[in-house]
């Protein structure tokens, strides 16, 4: 068993140029430049330099994005990153990637910025409800399975959770057709929001983990960024989950929740068995004694978890590298709570935030403090 793998949490920024060469323009000397720093800081593998000369050489939609798929993989993999993904480099935003496909839901004109409550902001179009859910095509199939063609280490594949699709939604006209009939705002609101988190979940996520679990992939990560945002609503994201994963076979299921400043409030997701690991947000709060590692992994402790920690040891939102030594210390605090076998190593939450060359040094910062704390414990 590898003590203390490591994996990308979903997103990478997509390839410099990217947005240009879309649009059918050249990519900037400074898109240019970004690609050959990404080079020198990999040692120039020769097939990263290939894929990179056929994306400058692109001009098809489809080519510039499957290359940038092929070219996040190899990436990670010149890396040491021991399970690998794309980076979303085939998706739109995690929200607007899923309920577009999605019948019953309505595009809105607007965008809607938040900030969290760690201070990060947000944004996304969101879509109103209209009628019963159903999947109008498949749902990440075709990208899981150019990913799985592509990998030559363990895949791992994130999707939006069904809570957070449901509670990033507007509710339409529902809510109002139930004060009519004599409900309070509130009891309107909740009774509609857990029909449409619930469709959510039986209708979209069950059947794609389903679909995409048949492929042969290593993992399934369920994210869930806005697990712990409404008070007195874990029953609701508990119920879910379970309707999410219910009859998934043949992968290891688990969950990212990030966003939330008391992970305690919806530490019951320990009890959902199916759950085999989860990632957790815990870097950007961390204190010179690691005591927030401990908070996190106690709450979860206590709530009878028996599952794997892949914890956030990289701080997804400032450009600061951190030092494998650092890393090192915090896998190593963590492992005397559990023991080693039951801690992995990952940013966060995704990098996207962040500019591709940032991105690659925190994950090479990753790697080796990875292989600092296994070599400890291994000696």
């Amino acid at each position: 068993m590898t003590l203390f793998p490591t994996m990308e949490i979903g997103s990478l920024p997509k390839l410099p140029g990217r947005e240009a060469k879309l649009k059918g323009k050249e990519p900037t000397d400074k898109d240019k430049e970004q690609l050959r720093q990404i080079l020198r800081l990999v040692n120039n593998p020769p097939e990263l330099a290939d894929l990179v000369e056929q994306f400058l050489q692109a001009e098809r939609r489809e080519t510039i994005i499957k290359l940038n798929s092929r070219f996040n993989i190899r990436l990670l993999e010149a890396l040491g990153v021991e399970q690998v993904y794309d980076g979303e480099a085939q998706r739109k935003e995690m929200y607007q990637g899923v309920v577009e496909h999605v019948a019953g839901m309505q595009e809105l004109d607007r965008q809607v910025s938040f900030v969290t409550k760690a201070g990060f902001p947000n944004t996304f179009v969101p879509f109103m409800y209209t009628r019963p859910l159903t999947l109008t095509s498949k749902l990440h199939y075709d990208e899981t399975s150019f990913i799985a063609s592509n990998a030559t280490k363990q895949v791992k594949v994130p999707i939006t959770g069904a809570y957070t699709l449901g509670t990033w939604s507007d509710l339409g006209k529902f809510p109002q057709e139930l004060i009519q009939q004599g409900k309070t705002h509130s009891q309107a609101r909740h009774q509609v929001m857990e029909e449409l988190v619930y469709s959510f979940a039986d209708n979209v996520i069950n059947p794609t983990l389903k679909e995409l679990a048949a492929l042969g992939i290593y993992r399934l990560q369920i994210d869930e960024p806005n697990a712990s945002a409404f008070h007195n609503q874990q029953d609701l994201l508990y119920e879910a989950t379970r309707r999410s994963v219910a009859g998934v076979e043949r992968v290891e299921l688990g969950m990212h929740i990030c966003f939330s400043r008391d992970y305690r409030t919806i530490a019951g997701v320990a009890k959902i068995l199916e759950l085999k690991f989860l990632t957790l947000e815990i870097a950007n709060r961390d204190t010179p004694d690691h005591r927030a590692y401990r908070d996190v992994i106690q709450a979860f402790e206590s709530a009878g978890y028996q599952g794997k920690y892949c914890l956030g040891v990289l701080d997804v939102h400032t450009d600061e590298l951190e030092s494998p030594e650092l890393i090192k210390e915090r896998l190593l605090y963590a492992a005397e709570l559990v023991g080693p076998q039951r801690i992995e190593a990952a940013p966060d939450c995704g990098l996207r935030t962040r500019k591709l060359p940032i991105a690659v040094q925190k994950l090479q910062r990753l790697v080796a403090g990875a292989e600092i704390a296994k070599k400890i414990m291994e000696s």
